[in-house]
């Protein structure tokens, strides 16, 4: 039975989020560095998402979490709407627009790389 295009991307993109959600769960108690993204050195809030996702999408993933949040084709949705994978952009510090960057895991949660002094926690 043939697939259809629609099906074989759905496919594609649950393939992608399994692995980037695999990549995530693998980086649980890594260390916070400023600018980081690699489980070597460790990694920042935008760090983890690019490392996650860099070799998955066919877009320039931005190292920042606000320039993640400008990106063309992005489109915010409300929290009921979320799905594994998705980006959740915060404002923190008062200004910008987005200034850190987690991964919606399910059920309400997400990873995060935090703040300095901290390692990268599990869902929550």
């Amino acid at each position: 039975m043939p697939v259809s295009i629609a099906d074989a991307h759905r496919a594609k993109v649950q393939k992608a989020t399994k692995t980037a959600m695999s990549k995530l769960m693998n980086q649980i108690g890594k260390p916070y560095h400023w600018g980081g993204a690699s489980p070597r050195t460790g990694f920042d809030c935008s760090g983890l998402v690019y490392y996650a996702y860099k070799d998955l999408v066919k877009i320039r993933i931005p190292r920042t979490a606000n320039e993640m949040y400008h990106l063309r084709d992005a489109a915010p949705i409300e929290r009921s709407e979320l799905k594994n994978g998705d980006l959740v952009f915060f404002r923190t510090q008062g200004r910008g627009t987005a200034d850190h960057v987690g991964v919606y895991v399910g059920n309400g949660k997400f990873i995060q790389s935090p703040r300095s002094g901290q390692e990268i926690r599990s869902p929550h």
